[in-house]
């Protein structure tokens, strides 16, 4: 069984489970044992460490708090296969690994950006019974049809071949993390908000 560790951000723990085919996801929990569930969501090319504020605030203090990394993000484990990111069943399976190996009862989901096609992914194989709601942060989470506008698709497209020609370098990607968040807000956040995306290392799966 994987190992666990206490984590120095939040004061929280972290650990390692298995989705259903076999990718490890790496786990953070945090908070109040006792407290109402709350599972958190994080969005594309980001990790559990953007929610370190919460981890770290009064919201803790009344909630038992759980979040994940999305497979190929983060600590959590990056299949070199195509097919294991392009199935919502592979997505949904891992927040229903996750419910279940922590045994949540009827957590609230909380998904911003990408997580939130992640959580309509979820209720689409799963259905509601197994958490209380979810909350929508930033995300359309796929409800809305495809754009249909041709000045839209073509930014899509330049956009997605940008990305297919850029090199793996982990510190661009960074660098190109604090200028997003940098377009997300009318005013400069604090540097701790800013700077928020660094994660603990977690044990080793």
């Amino acid at each position: 069984a994987p190992s666990a560790a206490r984590a120095e951000a939040g004061k929280g723990q972290f650990d390692y489970i298995a989705a259903p085919d076999g990718v490890p996801l790496c786990v953070f929990e945090t908070g109040n044992p006792q407290g109402k569930e709350l599972l958190l969501i994080h969005g594309f090319s980001q990790s559990y460490a953007v929610f370190k504020l919460q981890y770290e605030g009064p919201l803790a203090k009344d909630h038992r708090i759980v979040a994940f990394d999305l497979r190929g993000h983060g600590c959590s484990g990056k299949p070199w296969a195509e097919s294991a990111y392009t199935t919502t069943r592979a997505w949904a399976d891992d927040v229903d690994a996750v419910i279940r190996a922590r045994k949540l009862r009827r957590p609230l989901i909380v998904a911003w950006s990408f997580g939130g096609y992640v959580t309509t992914h979820y209720i689409k194989h799963h259905g509601t019974a197994g958490i209380a709601g979810a909350v929508m942060v930033g995300s359309n989470a796929g409800l809305p049809p495809p754009p249909t506008d041709p000045a839209a698709i073509a930014r899509f497209e330049a956009a997605k071949a940008a990305n297919a020609r850029r090199p793996p370098d982990i510190e661009a990607g960074i660098a190109d993390g604090h200028g997003f968040v940098k377009v997300m807000v009318v005013k400069p956040p604090p540097p701790d908000m800013a700077d928020c995306a660094r994660p603990v290392p977690p044990p080793a799966w």
